[in-house]
Parts: C-alpha cells; sequence; structure tokens
C-alpha cells in the first residue's frame, strides 16, 4: 500500500507495481476489484471568513471564490477537482484556483493566513489542526469522499497485503469514530 494520489495508486495497482491500494473514488478501475467503502465524509467549503461562509455554495458561488486547490500535480486526475470541473462545465464555465499547492495542509495553513479558501472535509480541517482558525460549510448539491481499497483483479493478495488492509480498515474506522460528533 502507497502513493500520495489516488489516480496514481491505481495505476500502479493496474500496472502491477504493488498489490493493492487505498483510492478515493471514482478512479480508473480497468481490471480492478474495488472494495465495499472504508470511509466516506462529505466535503465542503472552508474558509477564515465569515463573509465568504455565507449563501449556498453551489457551482456558481465556487467560480467566484478566491480558492486555493491542492493535489497540483494531478489536477487533471485528482476526484474532487474532476467532480467540480465536471459542474462547472455543465454550466459552461471553468473552475480557476487562484494559487495551487501539493498537500492540503498547505492549503489549510493558506486559507487560514486569509489567502483564499479551499474545498475539504471537516475531518481532516480538525485532524490537521485547523478547526479553531477555519470553518466549514457544504457545497451544494452535496458531494463526499469515499475510499475503498482497490486491486487487480486477475491476481491473489498475499496474506501480508490483506493484514495491512484490516489494520488499514480499523484505523479509518477509528478515525472516522473520532470525528463522528463533527460530521453532524
Amino acid at each position: 500500500l502507497t502513493g500520495t494520489n489516488s489516480s496514481d495508486v491505481a495505476r500502479s495497482v493496474i500496472d502491477g507495481e504493488i498489490e493493492a491500494g487505498l483510492v478515493m473514488l471514482p478512479v480508473n478501475n480497468k481490471n480492478l476489484v474495488v472494495s465495499e467503502p472504508v470511509w466516506s465524509t462529505q466535503i465542503g467549503y472552508i474558509s477564515a471568513s465569515d463573509a465568504r461562509l455565507y449563501g449556498p455554495k453551489d457551482i456558481h458561488a465556487l467560480l467566484q471564490a478566491p480558492l486555493i486547490f491542492s493535489e497540483a500535480t494531478w489536477h487533471t486526475s485528482d476526484p474532487i477537482r474532476r467532480l467540480l470541473n465536471q459542474r462547472a462545465q455543465e454550466i459552461g464555465a471553468r473552475l480557476e484556483p487562484i494559487i495551487e499547492v501539493e498537500h492540503q495542509a498547505t492549503a489549510l495553513e493558506l486559507a487560514a493566513r486569509g489567502l483564499g479558501d479551499l474545498i475539504a472535509t471537516r475531518p481532516i480541517l480538525h485532524h490537521l489542526g485547523y478547526g479553531d482558525k477555519l470553518k466549514w460549510v457544504p457545497i451544494e448539491p452535496p458531494a463526499f469522499e469515499v475510499f475503498a481499497f482497490i486491486h487487480r483483479a486477475d491476481t491473489a493478495i498475499s496474506a501480508a497485503t490483506r493484514e495491512m488492509m484490516q489494520l488499514m480498515r480499523r484505523y479509518l474506522q477509528e478515525v472516522q469514530s473520532t470525528y463522528s460528533h463533527i460530521e453532524c
């Protein structure tokens, strides 16, 4: 189990470089077995500015927002970016961030400094320590990060990889339980 972005992990599994991976859905699932979801949480609009949190956060609002996007390297294949870009394309627009960075932690830090806003989940907001500096509101229509394990359909998974997957399932259940009070 390895990787920094779901599209890279899926490619590595498809190419046989690794046995299995944890990915955000949807991914290219050519010749892959996708497990049941092991994590799901709603994504939303995050800002340090109360004024920018006001009103519905539909694609029209996001097009006007000073967005900071993470996953710069994977801008065309990141599942959240693809979803938001699809929503923008449906109305004949293109979603353009004002800042692009590699990591969500960096995007959260820039947002906490008031340089822009981002799209992410409440658990990551709190897990990385920004729950007191930034606020979250849902985007409309609702969208969710959904994670699952993948492995090649034509290859058996080793016992060691199965055990790693089980450990990760338990860890994700623990994290989800820790932050379940903020998902209500």
